[in-house]
């Protein structure tokens, strides 16, 4: 069959910098079953709907289209989709990724044929031998949802997440324009490290996440399974060799969630010669003096902490089962180590106060934190808070249907939902105020900086002694 595969745009405001690693498997395994494959990456291009749509008339007799987007891609989809099916009368329009965790409103909103929940490798695969005519019928594939002829919509029985990540092939780089995401570099551009490299690789090497945030869906699931550390290697091989990659981000929920491996996967980088900037995102529970030497000795220049709020009640609510104490260690032994600590804050939850920001801010503030950024809490389809009574009364009091609420669905950066009891304009002055706050020291440190400079100007005489010249030459 003829099968296309399309990455929409997301994040207009970044240069696109990741790669669509889920896509890209797909795509090798389709290729491996004997499929022809075309991609279009719209992020990638960043070509308009119009413009995709006349570049995709040239390919003929397409059977499948499969698309993949995370939630905030629903308004953009709700544009994009109509176009295609208009082009595409007869293929099967298949919609996988985040933005299907709620079937109902897709199937009424946008016009696709079937919608794919969770990993996706063998479910668009059974999938499409199914829509090939190979046999069964589109209930047998778990892990699907699509409206019936009765006009209800179905939802297939789940599909186990898949432990052996080993068996699916590296993502089909071929077939997208990665070099563009490489040439983009996102350690440098986006998250702000300029470490003399040229070209970053956005890699995976585990899936799922063992953490409970109630603002975080786990699409991947609550276990925590790897790739072959060798497997890996061989990736980041072919990355350099292929591509001229010399540096890397790992997409990896967290890095260090089994110690253990992760003391492997940094060794394995050692040895395979492949120390080269790295940066990933990390917990600070599982996080020490030694991980990081070893972490620092392959190559990693930064690391993302979560950490959500200097506030212990607020932590709490969170279900981030950390504390301060604790992430004050791991941001100090990062820091320690030279490993760059980028810090994350959460604003908006339920029962935030002033009095809670101010503990964030003094929290970034103690820690001498040079890389921070306050979000708005976002309560995304599928976490926990989404489904809080006092979230949904919030949602339809804003939006009024579902629909409203994810075409508003962005970056976090934006106040989408408020859950305090503050108006939204004070709950923004409040975020601002952070940034101001930790931006500008407490006069305790002002006097203090003072006080260093005044002395450090007393102990070089060498430089009171020529102002006072300058002052007496000016006198005459």
């Amino acid at each position: 069959m003829k099968i296309l595969l399309i990455n929409p745009t997301i994040r207009e405001h970044h240069l696109p910098f990741c790669f669509p690693a889920g896509l890209g498997v797909i795509a090798a395994i389709m290729v491996q079953e004997g499929h022809e494959v075309h991609v279009f990456d719209q992020n990638a291009l960043r070509v308009s709907n119009e413009d995709m749509c006349r570049n995709l008339r040239k390919i003929k007799d397409i059977d499948i289209i499969g698309i993949g987007g995370l939630i905030t891609t629903y308004a953009h989809l709700k544009c994009l989709v109509p176009g295609l099916r208009e082009m595409f009368p007869f293929a099967k329009i298949v919609l996988g990724g985040g933005v299907t965790i709620e079937p109902e409103v897709i199937f009424e909103h946008i016009p696709v044929d079937f919608c794919v929940h969770g990993e996706g490798e063998h479910t668009f695969r059974e999938l499409c031998d199914v829509i090939g005519g190979k046999g069964g019928d589109v209930s047998g594939v778990a892990g699907i949802s699509y409206v019936a002829h009765d006009k209800n919509s179905v939802v297939t029985k789940p599909r186990p997440i898949e432990r052996n990540l080993d068996q699916f092939p590296m993502p089909a780089y071929e077939l997208f324009p990665s070099e563009i995401y490489f040439s983009n570099n996102v350690i440098k551009n986006v998250v702000g490290i300029d470490c003399g490299t040229k070209r970053c690789a956005t890699l995976l090497w585990s899936r799922g996440c063992p953490n409970k945030c109630t603002f975080c869906w786990r699409m991947m699931g609550k276990a925590v399974r790897f790739r072959s550390v060798n497997l890996v290697m061989e990736e980041i091989g072919f990355l350099r060799s292929r591509y001229g990659v010399d540096s890397y981000l790992f997409f990896d929920e967290c890095i260090n969630a089994h110690r253990k491996r992760a003391i492997e996967f940094a060794t394995q980088l050692i040895k395979s010669g492949y120390t080269a900037p790295w940066y990933s995102h990390a917990r600070v529970n599982n996080f020490d003096e030694d991980l990081a030497r070893l972490f620092k000795r392959a190559g990693c220049i930064g690391l993302n902490f979560g950490i959500e709020s200097g506030s212990k009640a607020m932590l709490a609510g969170m279900k981030k089962n950390v504390t301060p104490e604790l992430a004050s260690k791991a941001v100090a032994i990062a820091q320690e180590s030279n490993i760059r600590p980028n810090c994350t804050f959460i604003i908006g939850m339920p029962g935030e106060t002033k009095a809670t920001v101010q503990e964030s801010v003094r929290w970034i503030r103690r820690r001498q934190v040079r890389d921070y950024t306050f979000f708005f809490v976002t309560p995304y389809p599928g976490c926990e808070l989404y489904f809080q009574p006092l979230v949904q009364e919030r949602i339809q009091e804003r939006y009024g249907t579902k629909d409203a609420f994810f075409s508003a669905l962005g970056d976090v950066c934006d106040l989408c939902v408020n859950l305090t009891d503050y108006t939204d304009r004070q709950l923004i002055d409040m975020r601002d105020w952070a940034v101001r706050g930790v931006s500008k020291p407490g006069w305790l440190q002002e006097l203090y900086r003072f006080m260093k400079r005044f002395f450090r100007f007393l102990c070089q005489p060498s430089r009171w002694l020529t102002v006072l010249r300058n002052r007496i030459e000016k006198s005459y």
